[in-house]
């Protein structure tokens, strides 16, 4: 990447960490499934309806310092770590999409 364009990709990052892009998210689950956090665990069976309020998960102090604080290298070099903590409707940053959560409409569909 040229030199001029090594903070953008953890610029992008951090912008969504503090004040996600879609704060909003739902999906259906194609599959019985366990849904957990820090101290719960949810059985979510298959073709229920899963509601995800994507700051919950971006400012979590336990995961993140100084979550609403811009920090322009909290996802370079070991902070890169920190993208398993990005998550999205089909997974997290570092792995490989899922159809495994499909959304609204799949849903009904299905």
């Amino acid at each position: 990447m040229p030199n001029s364009l090594v903070y953008l990709e953890p610029v992008v990052y951090e912008v969504m960490q503090i004040e996600h892009v879609v704060s909003y998210q739902y999906a259906c689950g194609r599959e019985d499934l366990i849904v957990q956090s820090h101290d719960v665990s949810f059985k979510l069976k298959k073709r229920e309806m899963l509601f995800g309020y994507q700051l919950f998960v971006t400012n979590d102090s336990r995961i993140f310092e100084d979550t609403k604080v811009f920090v322009v290298r909290r996802f370079m070099g070991e902070g890169e770590k920190m993208l398993n903590h990005m998550l999205w409707l089909n997974g997290s940053e570092t792995e490989e999409p899922s159809p495994s959560l499909i959304g609204f409409k799949n849903c009904m569909l299905n």
